[in-house]
């Protein structure tokens, strides 16, 4: 819906060459288990440099998310450390969130300007924009821009990357993009001795979309350890013990199943599915790349199907949990709100990228439609 990327710009200076950043990314690579490949069907992944401009050169790679501030400056500080410049981390949560962190590790340079709703996402640093009084061409409205508030937050990007020395195409790169500029491309593959999980530890796909009375809806898993046996389906949550809230239509990887009422020993009611020979396949290897890990992890995911039925106040409460027998520990919970941290936050959010939704494709119609914090209990 909205955009996603990440990506590392490191500035040039007269040493700082295209060699020397692809020289201290390998030694980095190194330090993080992994080794040079020209075999890219077999690699784990890829580092994309971007060499657009004079001032600065993009990297992009799928070994390297930085999702958060400790991810971007755990590769961000070695880098700088061992090229002596600045390096400009920069990530896009689905439009919503967008950062940039500046570190320079000789001058103990750390700049963050954060825009958006960071902490929907659980990233709530605060916005220290004088480290870029030297990068940016403008301070001032560079600064005046850094302090707006953006409903696409990678707006931003349009209107400070030219202060940057950079152009919109570059701040935002990332690797399976087609652009102008040359790129250049270096395969690596986990060195021998990478550890592998023991045991089944299952990762849910997110949720987007809530659940509404009488629509078939599905959650998903995926194994990220080793293949099991046996697997159990709870659902969870208030509605159950006066069976508010019932489901049809209750599928397993397009198979039906029968969901039985259960008391739990906390006392707590779910409804419940339990296969003791249900094989849960093992995790997708590492040493494919990352497009071809995306389509064997989503063929193989396990998939719940179902219709709920009856009190709508209730919908928000529904926990789906995926229980392996072989290693409960590796079972998760998947709820629409918990990522949130509450009922509100997850209905802002929602209503937001709904009605960026509406105004991209001119939708007046009710299949979007928006929530109402009322129509929920609390």
């Amino acid at each position: 819906m909205g955009s996603w990327f990440s990506n590392f710009h490191i500035h040039k200076r007269n040493t700082c060459t295209e060699e020397a950043v692809m020289d201290a990314l390998i030694r980095l690579m190194a330090e993080k288990g992994y080794r040079q490949t020209e075999d890219a069907e077999s690699a784990d992944g890829q580092i994309v440099l971007l060499q657009e401009n004079a001032e600065w050169i993009t990297v992009w790679s799928d070994l390297l998310p930085h999702d958060d501030p400790e991810s971007c400056a755990a590769v961000a500080s070695p880098l700088s450390a061992k090229l002596h410049t600045e390096v400009l981390g920069i990530a896009c949560f689905d439009s919503d969130y967008l950062y940039l962190n500046l570190i320079h590790s000789d001058e103990k340079l750390d700049g963050w300007i954060g825009i958006g709703a960071g902490k929907e996402i659980g990233i709530t640093r605060r916005n220290k924009i004088s480290p870029w009084k030297k990068l940016a061409n403008d301070y001032a409205a560079f600064a005046e821009k850094a302090k707006q508030k953006y409903v696409i937050a990678d707006r931003f990007l349009q209107d400070a990357s030219g202060n940057l020395g950079m152009s919109m195409e570059q701040s935002s790169f990332s690797g399976g993009q087609p652009c102008s500029g040359k790129t250049h491309c270096v395969y690596f593959i986990q060195t021998p001795g990478a550890e592998k999980s023991a045991a089944v530890d299952l990762l849910n796909y997110k949720l987007y979309f809530p659940f509404f009375i009488g629509e078939k809806s599905n959650v998903s898993a995926i194994n990220q350890g080793a293949a099991g046996t046996g697997l159990s389906i709870y659902f969870l949550g208030p509605y159950v013990e006066h069976e508010e809230i019932v489901f049809t239509d209750v599928q397993l990887n397009s198979r039906d199943i029968r969901l039985s009422r259960e008391q739990l020993k906390d006392g707590q009611w779910v409804y419940a599915y339990h296969d003791p020979e249900f094989p849960i396949p093992p995790c997708v290897s590492r040493r494919l790349r990352k497009e071809k890990r995306d389509v064997l992890e989503y063929e193989q995911r396990i998939r719940l199907t179902f219709t709920p039925q009856g009190n709508p106040r209730k919908m928000l409460d529904i926990t789906v949990a995926f229980i392996p027998h072989e290693h409960r520990q590796g079972g998760i919970q998947c709820n629409i709100w918990h990522p949130y941290g509450s009922k509100k936050a997850f209905i802002e959010h929602y209503n937001k990228i709904t009605k960026r939704v509406q105004a991209m494709e001119g939708d007046t119609d009710d299949s979007l439609p928006l929530l109402n914090e009322e129509d929920y209990d609390d």
